[in-house]
């Protein structure tokens, strides 16, 4: 393969990578982080013994309260995302790595942009999820993968042309 062709290789892979990710961040909007709350604006409540706390705010202590609910309402939600970004992003490498193996003989280069860019957006995607997979659902995803790509790289790309011995006369 020539330098051209592999820069071709890089580039096509970069962004079919890229299209994927941000497709996905496009179309499948992020759930917003919550505000913390401002320090008060209005006097602080004073303490005979300890002097004025402006922390001390029963209205800023109220925000306080609200803010952790609403951030702990935030990771939920941004759990259930990534998990939601991990399976569409891996269905579109998937579909994206296929094409690039299904491709006809000839477009080589086609096809290894099609198998690089498939293969960057599977790792967005399970990097997306990787931390809140258990070890058994990292193993199933791993194993799945690996399986599809050698089903596809097994038809599509080794020579299986019948022996002499096996050919009918």
């Amino acid at each position: 393969m020539t330098f051209l062709k592999i820069i071709y290789v890089l580039a096509l892979g970069t962004l079919v990578g890229l299209l994927i990710g941000f497709g996905v961040a496009a179309f499948y909007e992020a759930p917003q982080r919550p505000v913390f709350p401002e320090p008060p604006s209005r006097p602080p409540v004073v303490s005979p013994d300890k002097g004025v706390d402006p922390f001390q705010d029963p209205a800023y202590l109220q925000a306080q309260r609200d803010f952790e609910a609403q951030n702990t309402a935030y990771e939920e939600a941004l759990s259930i995302y990534r998990r939601n970004v991990f399976f569409i992003v891996s269905a579109c490498s998937v579909v994206v790595i296929a094409a690039g193996l299904l491709l006809r003989q000839g477009l080589e280069v086609i096809r290894s942009g099609l198998l690089l860019g498939g293969t960057a957006a599977l790792i967005y995607g399970v990097g997306q999820y990787f931390g809140e997979m258990t070890n058994m659902m990292r193993f199933a995803v791993i194993a799945v993968a690996v399986l599809v790509l050698i089903y596809l790289g097994y038809r599509k790309l080794t020579d299986r042309k019948p022996r002499q011995s096996e050919a009918k006369p």
